[in-house]
């Protein structure tokens, strides 16, 4: 969640973007895009996600609560943003209308907040998930998705028969798990990803809409980390992947008991017993040899390095043509986490011109 920052702490060549992450202000601009029906106010505004690629544009996820004066019921309607330099927004906005094809008639172009240099996305419509519409649709997923995946050993709370050895058959889904089955986001990332649940009695399976491309990756590494760990390892357990749906790069995995590690930071419910099954678990997959991983050389170590140290020198007001060509096209983003104050003691928050320096330093020793 992001609440408060300072004009010139984010990012000097995008002036408007502290106006855009402050939710007091984007409750003026966004009440017109919230499809306000009879009696309906909007009660809030929250900034989920901001991804920053310094210079060039800013990713928003915005989410906004409207409420119902007599039904007394609350609804959200998710946002997405790109912002951009003032004076590039209406091209951007062209472009984006004249993408839309004959194909895209379900498809709605996106909102133009020229004062902003915004353009606005109404879920499940965005730039880069091409099939959100799908996976974020309750009754396309009963429907047209769940009934697609392979047999699976009956959980308990589902509908099954034993076998004669006492183990559960392998078997494909009832339509009386199908009809009970509740189906909710549980995480969204704009143009990131997007996970959706489906709960059945007591078991539940996760379906991850990835990028385009990703999913496949995503789907070998799971399948090797299960192979070469095993099904029970004491200190990392991975779930098993259940299937893979290439077409709208969507990945079925089954759900493992337990809590996220997200949701013990949120509720702040991490002991060190915890950090240290934690660091166990890390240790582990990091000590795991994988053939569907990409390795990682000293080469993209001094790459990343390199486009680190190019972003702070931008943010710090310093060289910005120091990159030698080796980051050309790749894109750098910074995390805004507005939830602490953008300034400690009136340092920006971002690197200073000295802690750049220090950063090109080591970068240039390498």
């Amino acid at each position: 969640m992001y609440t408060r920052a300072e004009p010139d702490s984010i990012d000097p060549g995008l002036p408007q973007l502290a106006a855009a992450l402050d939710p007091s202000n984007m409750r003026i601009h966004l009440a017109g895009l919230a499809q306000l029906q009879h009696e309906d106010e909007l009660s809030n505004v929250v900034v989920e996600h901001a991804r920053l690629r310094p210079g060039k544009c800013c990713v928003i996820g915005y989410r906004l609560s409207i409420g119902n004066s007599i039904s007394a019921l609350t609804r959200d309607v998710r946002l997405t943003a790109r912002v951009y330099p003032l004076g590039e927004s209406a091209s951007r906005h062209a472009g984006a209308c004249a993408r839309l094809s004959a194909n895209d008639r379900f498809k709605r172009a996106p909102e133009h907040l020229a004062e902003l240099g915004m353009l606005v996305w109404a879920f499940p419509q965005e730039r880069k998930l091409q099939s959100l519409e799908v996976i974020s649709n309750p009754e396309r997923v009963r429907n047209e998705l769940l009934p697609q995946l392979p047999a699976m050993p009956a959980m308990p709370g589902m509908a099954g028969r034993s076998g004669m050895s006492g183990q559960s058959e392998l078997r494909g889904l009832a339509s009386s798990d199908l009809a009970h089955a509740d189906i909710s986001i549980v995480h969204y990332v704009p143009e990131h990803g997007c996970t959706v649940r489906v709960s059945m009695g007591g078991y539940s399976l996760y379906a991850k809409h990835y990028l385009p491309g990703e999913s496949g990756r995503a789907n070998q590494i799971l399948a090797e980390l299960r192979q070469v760990l095993g099904p029970q390892n004491p200190e990392l357990r991975t779930p098993t992947p259940l299937m893979h749906m290439a077409e709208i790069d969507v990945l079925w995995i089954e759900g493992l008991p337990g809590d996220t590690l997200m949701d013990r930071m949120n509720r702040q419910s991490i002991g060190p017993e915890d950090w240290e099954r934690i660091a166990i678990a890390v240790s582990r997959l990091h000590g795991t040899r994988l053939h569907s991983a990409m390795p990682i050389a000293r080469s993209d170590v001094i790459e990343r390095l390199e486009r680190v140290a190019s972003a702070s020198e931008r943010l710090a007001g310093g060289p910005t043509n120091r990159s030698k060509g080796k980051s050309k096209g790749r894109s750098t983003y910074k995390s805004i986490d507005g939830t602490a104050d953008a300034t400690a003691n009136g340092t920006p928050d971002c690197l200073t011109t000295a802690q750049s320096h220090r950063l090109r330093t080591l970068v240039d020793r390498l």
